[in-house]
């Protein structure tokens, strides 16, 4: 039985340095910065059919908006709410209205109206060029 012992024993002191001495092989986790932002589900109305789309940034709300005012451009009335933001049930029966013949304009005031919680609807009139929008609560 001693002469098993010792050499177990010594093996097993050189396995233990072995595997210590071995180089560790460590990854660093990767780590991506990613800007996230919260997303907002749209709801908008052409024509009587209703549509939703979640927007996440700033770029799917210019394709969002460009669409929007393409259906405006070919005589619809395009209606939109951001369903993300909730009412006590009180409704105030505020309007405001807003005419501008600048589509870049239009596009502003109407997201920052749907970021307010206003339900906003904009329509276009090719006679006089001049772009509608107005904003319900």
């Amino acid at each position: 039985m001693k002469k098993y012992i010792i050499p177990a024993c010594l093996l097993s002191t050189l396995l233990m340095t072995t595997t210590s001495c071995q180089k560790e092989s460590f990854t660093a986790p990767k780590n991506s910065c990613i800007e996230k932002t919260a997303s907002r589900i749209i709801r908008y109305t052409v024509n009587g059919t209703v549509y939703r789309c979640t927007i996440d940034n700033k770029e799917e709300w210019n394709i969002l908006m460009s669409t929007i005012f393409d259906f405006a451009h070919q005589g619809y009335t395009v209606s939109m709410v951001n369903e993300n933001i909730t009412f006590n049930g009180i409704e105030s029966k505020e309007v405001v209205e807003y005419t501008t013949k600048d589509q870049k304009d239009a596009n502003t005031w109407a997201q920052k109206k749907i970021d307010e919680g206003y339900y906003v609807t904009i329509s276009y009139n090719q006679q006089t060029g001049i772009y509608t929008c107005t904003a319900y609560r």
